[in-house]
This record gives C-alpha cells, structure tokens and sequence, in this order.
C-alpha cells in the first residue's frame, strides 16, 4: 500500500484516496464502528420501546444516562481502535491487526474514559445554553434570546469538532490525555485549512447517507438497525480521514 505522506503539494485528494485504499485492502478497519454502530442502534430501540409512557421515562431515566455515557465510551474507543489500526496496517492484516488494535485500545482504556468524561460536561453545558435561551425567550417573548443561545451552542459544537478532529488518533499516539487534547487542538489550529475542508467533504458525504438510511428506517425496527450499520460503513472511511492524515504529515502512515 502507497505511505501517505501529507504536504501542500499533495493536497487532501492523497488523504482521500489513501483512507479509501487503506478500507479496500484492510476491510477489517470496519469492524470496531459497525460493533459500536450496532450497539447504538439497539440501545436507541431499547430506550424508546422504555420510554413509551410519562412513567416508565423516570423510571428508566437513570439507566438511560449511565448507558449512554457508556456507549460514548464505546464510541470513542472505536475510533481510536480505528486510528491504531490505519497506523498499524502496513505491519499487521486481518485478524492479526484487529487484535493489535484492540490491544492497543484497551492500553488506552483510563484516557479515553476521561475524555468521554469531558465530552459529556460539554454536551451538558451546550445543552443548557440551549434551554436557557429558549426559557428567555418564553419569559421576555423576545426571539433574540433563543437565538443567541442556539447561535452559541452551535459554535460551541463546530468549535468542539474541530479542536477534537485528532482525538482519537492523539489519544493512540500521545501517553495521557491532556497531552491528547493539546495535541489535536494545536495540530487543527495549524491545519485549520485542511481540517475545514475534511469537516466540510464529511457533512457532503454523510448527508446522503442519511436520507439513505431515513428511508430504511420506515421499515421498522429492522430497517432502522440496517440504516445504523450502514451509516457505520459510511462513518468508518470519515473517521479514516483524520488519522491518515495526522500520521502522514508526520511521517507516521
């Protein structure tokens, strides 16, 4: 397979072409999101068959919380699974570099918890900006509190997305997670323009995918756990992107 290695003169089409190369020859690089993917999606029928009526929601409401910090956990650890695995693949195939994957992962198991940590206190404080400009709003009728607090909780997500674009791969290369953290976010800030651009052709490309699996989801329960595995399949090449390109414009890939 062809070393990616990442400058001005190759552009992002090298880093297009290598994630896409780097799937069709290790197509075990799908496995950690299609299990996280499919995790997901039975957890979704499970939480809404639970929440049908006013009182089984409280009842179920802690569980539902402790799950989904959980499944942000599995989340994460796929992608830094799948990060280790697009460095490891010119050493190891197959099943081989499946389980050294998963053996690098489970050495980051401590750090990953606390980024899932810090995800979740962010997510919290974005939604309650959220509701806090909606609650102006309903209080003073004035509209420019719910859209200042929407404007501010989109930021705060576009922002967040960008300065974590290398987590997962930060969190396999570096030995802590704060180290992870200022990693991506210096690493972004100095590729700004790139990392914008992977941000954009990601949001194109999910975008169909969604339609896709929106007309699958009429389908039912089944129809809704196909179009989960299918956005898994979509989402494994966008979260290729980032690490092939961190590890080739450090002589890594």
């Amino acid at each position: 397979m062809n070393n990616i290695k990442v400058s001005k003169d190759s552009g992002l089409s090298s880093v297009l072409a290598g994630s896409l190369n780097a799937l069709k020859h290790n197509p075990v690089l799908f496995f950690p999101k299609l299990v996280s993917t499919f995790l997901g999606a039975l957890w979704f029928v499970a939480v809404f068959d639970a929440v049908k009526t006013p009182e089984t929601s409280l009842m179920v409401l802690p569980v539902i919380l402790v799950s989904t910090v959980i499944l942000l956990f599995v989340g994460l650890s796929a992608s830094v699974m799948v990060s280790s695995m697009v460095e490891m693949r010119e050493r190891y195939s197959d099943l081989a570099l499946l389980k050294q994957g998963a053996y690098a992962t489970a050495g980051k198991v401590s750090d990953i918890l606390v980024s899932v940590i810090g995800l979740v206190v962010f997510m919290i404080t974005v939604y309650m900006i959220a509701v806090l400009g909606f609650v102006a709003y309903y209080m003073t009728q004035r509209i420019v509190f719910l859209a200042a607090g929407l404007l501010i909780s989109f930021i705060l997500v576009m922002a967040s997305g960008f300065y974590l674009y290398f987590l997962p791969v930060s969190l396999f290369e570096k030995d802590s997670w704060k180290k992870a953290l200022r990693d991506s976010s210096s690493f972004s800030s100095e590729n700004s323009r790139d990392v914008g651009m992977m941000m954009v052709f990601s949001l194109v490309l999910l975008a169909p995918a969604f339609y896709f699996t929106g007309r699958l989801e009429t389908l039912g329960y089944v129809g809704f756990i196909v179009s989960r595995m299918v956005s898994g399949l979509v989402n494994t090449y966008v979260f290729t992107l980032g690490p092939e390109y961190y590890l080739g414009s450090q002589g890594l890939d």
